[in-house]
């Protein structure tokens, strides 16, 4: 296959440093253009042409595929999250667009996790008052005692239920609100189904693990945060809101 019938792949905004397990993939079967591009203009001109364009926070606008031209036959978004994928406008182009949904499970799981300790341990006071010269235990307050508290997941997909078998090594109880999955299955995760008030006012610690949709759009609001406990703590580690 010639340079020029070999199909260009354009990274338009790689998520870590220097892409070379992309490279080493593509080896001689694409000509790859690897980014970051300095504003529209050079973005535009490097995706002129491409047959796939692979977008991490990159938003997929109509000028971003008119500028790529018509031999553009897919959208791959690095990553889980759909929100700057432009699924309707693909659809319109005939353009296939999809995600990555297992994309760094392990990573926000333990990621959610290291928040969760760090707040209920007192890690960051305790770490403010000794850089600050304070060396007193009880700098932040004392922490809590997490074998009798209430941990609480709403959405449990594939990063809701590895927080899950995360948290059941801690916490007394955790519970879950996700319409979507039966009471029998979150059983089988060591998990106890309940509706979202009931979660809200039982659980110590609340984490957002369900994506952001019309139907979740401003699930946590001053409503929601009024039936949650005084001393609770809300972790969001989902995607683009709550």
């Amino acid at each position: 296959m010639t340079a020029a019938a070999t199909p260009a792949v354009v990274y338009t905004d790689p998520a870590w440093g220097a892409p070379t397990v992309e490279e080493a993939v593509y080896g001689d079967a694409v000509r790859a253009r690897i980014g970051p591009f300095r504003g529209p203009a050079a973005l535009h001109e490097a995706v002129a042409g491409a047959a796939a364009l692979i977008v991490y926070r990159c938003p997929v606008t109509p000028e971003l595929l008119d500028a790529a031209g018509p031999q553009l036959r897919v959208v791959a978004r690095q990553g889980v999250g759909t929100d700057n994928l432009n699924a309707a406008l693909l659809g319109e182009r005939g353009i296939v667009g999809f995600n990555v949904p297992d994309y760094c499970v392990d990573e926000v799981a333990a990621h959610t996790l290291a928040m969760v300790l760090a707040w209920e341990r007192r890690l960051v006071p305790q770490h403010t008052g000794l850089t600050g010269g304070r060396f007193d235990i009880h700098h932040g307050g004392a922490p809590r005692r997490l074998g009798t508290r209430t941990a609480g997941i709403i959405g449990l997909g594939r990063i809701g239920r590895a927080v899950a078998a995360r948290l059941r090594l801690f916490y007394q109880r955790v519970l879950a609100a996700d319409p979507f999955v039966h009471a029998d299955q979150m059983l089988g995760y060591g998990v106890r189904k309940t509706e979202l008030p009931e979660l809200l006012a039982e659980s110590d610690v609340v984490l957002l693990h369900c994506p952001l949709d019309p139907d979740t759009r401003g699930l946590i609001d001053a409503d929601a945060l009024g039936r949650m406990r005084p001393d609770a703590l809300l972790v969001n580690t989902a995607r683009a809101g709550w």
